[in-house]
């Protein structure tokens, strides 16, 4: 979890030198994004970023890519526990992860800018905040056999 939080500090004060944008608090960054351009970043930024978004992986779909993460659950209550979770974190920032109940204990999201066809440094933000999201208590209890 510290990890992931020091990785937030990281990539606000990355993208705040990307882009040259002064005086906006991390937290409101994202929030404010749809009414400006798109943030791009350069493929030093993007290695660092993927590097620290906690099970994540890179997927090339339709000709872009995007972050995909998966969630194996103990149950259909949990999936559907996992996807408020998720929202709740995410609403703040108006920037919404594609979330799929597949089977009856799995979760799937996928994250991506759609308004530039792959990925911008928001996704890599909004992916490291749903990593935060406690789900230690959703997942299935490992057996111990003596």
């Amino acid at each position: 979890m510290g990890k992931a939080l020091v990785f937030l500090g990281l990539l606000a004060v990355g993208l705040l030198g990307l882009v040259g944008v002064s005086g906006f608090p991390a937290e409101d960054l994202v929030a404010r994004l749809p009414g400006q351009p798109e943030v791009g970043f350069r493929s030093s930024s993007f290695a660092f970023a993927i590097e620290n978004v906690v099970g994540w992986r890179l997927i090339d779909e339709d000709g872009g890519l995007k972050l995909q993460c998966l969630w194996k659950l103990r149950d259909f209550k949990c999936g559907v526990e996992l996807i408020n979770r998720i929202y709740k974190v995410v609403e703040p920032t108006g920037h919404f992860p594609s979330l799929h109940l597949e089977q009856p204990n799995q979760v799937r999201a996928e994250l991506w800018t759609e308004s530039i066809g792959g990925l911008s440094m928001n996704d890599f933000i909004v992916a490291a905040k749903i990593d935060l999201i406690k789900t230690s208590d959703l997942v299935p209890k490992k057996r111990i056999w003596a």
